[in-house]
């Protein structure tokens, strides 16, 4: 018997709601867009939105409706949760025109179209549990989450998310009860509950002990309200605001809060290169696509923390009130995130508008954005030449 732990959301009967409410629509001056989050343990991405004009829109919330919208092309990208497959469907006027696998779609609305894009997320972990002899009581709790569940073995629970889980197995009568157990579902793996009831003596009262299986024997976690932390992440802009054309500092970081070793850590920096670039030689042993910095780290020790502090240069086209946002990650087979956290941080800052003093004034504050524009350009050349020489 296959189940879910979660309340899950009904993907099919979701999108077929929506196109039934959709296909009666009604003329408007503008077009209208929604978007439709679904995930089985309520953890939605972030999207955003590219209008015909150039201009972005982001967003994170399970549901949302954007109105008086210009005709033309729309580009809608979302960032998952942590090891979610996406499957995005897009449905316009009550008819179902595009479904598949990935991150991003594109599409035209004319001026009276109703759109919406339904994104789900789904997992691929399946939890097996069993017992011998088989019918026995248990409770299946999710570590991070906080769901319970209970069941009889022998059971088998799909499309789980990668994260620790427990089982607590009910004794049975003359029997020895099994102790608690854990396991750590990998992204699209299996993890496999068994108990042995010893049924030959009398049932003894013993002290609850947990049992961790993981394949690290040593590991040392810490577990506050069921979650596994070990990696907390920031990321910051050095200011609020800046002009068009000026470069900017930017620092990510993360930090081992845990009492052990953590291997080969990935950090990541999305952004949108119509808004800013990167210049190679500040990246610091990053690499760039032009979309994503990249930064592996084969290990970081217990208490420390890891940071990187990079230059980025603002489009010089970009419009007073425009936001630019980077989207920093942390991921790895060992990285869990504080309770309550995200693996991801998202930050933004504004443009800002020249002050309309005219004249000399004018004169002078281009000329002090021109020399400040100039030492950060000298400062990055010299902090690379230092650390090419160091490297020698």
């Amino acid at each position: 018997m296959e189940l879910s732990i979660f309340s899950k959301i009904n993907k099919v009967a979701m999108i077929a709601g929506i196109v039934a409410l959709t296909g009666a629509y009604t003329n408007v001056e503008a077009a209208t867009l929604s978007v439709e989050q679904s995930s089985s343990i309520n953890q939605y991405g972030k999207w955003t939105l590219t209008k015909p004009n150039s201009s972005i829109l982001m967003g994170d919330e399970m549901s949302s409706k954007l109105t008086n919208l210009a005709a033309g092309s729309y580009k809608l990208q979302v960032l998952p949760p942590n090891y979610a497959q996406t499957i995005m469907t897009l449905i316009r006027n009550g008819e179902i025109k595009y479904t598949s696998d990935v991150r991003a779609v594109q599409f035209n609305l004319a001026d009276t179209d109703e759109a919406t894009v339904v994104i789900s997320f789904e997992y691929g972990g399946i939890i097996e549990v069993t017992s011998n002899p088989p019918g026995a009581k248990f409770e299946l709790q999710s570590g991070s989450q906080g769901n319970r569940v209970i069941g009889t073995t022998p059971e088998t629970y799909t499309e789980m998310p990668p994260m620790p889980y427990f089982v607590a197995f009910e004794r049975m009568e003359n029997c020895h009860a099994p102790k608690t157990q854990r396991r750590t579902v990998e992204a699209n793996g299996t993890a496999k509950f068994h108990a042995e009831y010893n049924c030959d003596t009398k049932e003894e009262e013993i002290e609850e002990e947990v049992i961790d299986e993981s394949e690290d024997d040593n590991e040392a976690i810490e577990i506050a309200s069921g979650n596994r932390a070990n990696i907390k992440i920031w990321n910051e802009f050095h200011q609020t605001e800046s002009l068009p054309g000026n470069t900017v500092f930017v620092t990510v970081g993360i930090r081992n809060v845990s009492k052990k070793t953590v291997n080969n850590v990935k950090v990541t920096e999305s952004f949108n290169p119509d808004h800013i670039s990167v210049p190679v030689n500040g990246l610091k042993g990053g690499k760039t696509d032009n979309r994503m910095i990249v930064w592996n780290i084969p290990q970081i020790f217990a208490g420390q923390s890891w940071s990187k502090t990079f230059p980025v240069v603002i489009n010089k086209n970009l419009s007073t009130g425009d936001k630019i946002q980077m989207i920093s990650h942390v991921s790895g087979n060992e990285v869990w995130p504080p309770e309550l956290e995200l693996m991801s941080e998202s930050i933004e800052m504004g443009i800002a508008s020249m002050p309309k003093t005219g004249g000399v004034m004018s004169k002078n504050i281009s000329l002090l954005i021109g020399i400040a524009s100039l030492l950060l350009t000298l400062t990055i050349r010299r902090k690379s030449l230092v650390e090419s020489t160091v490297q020698k």
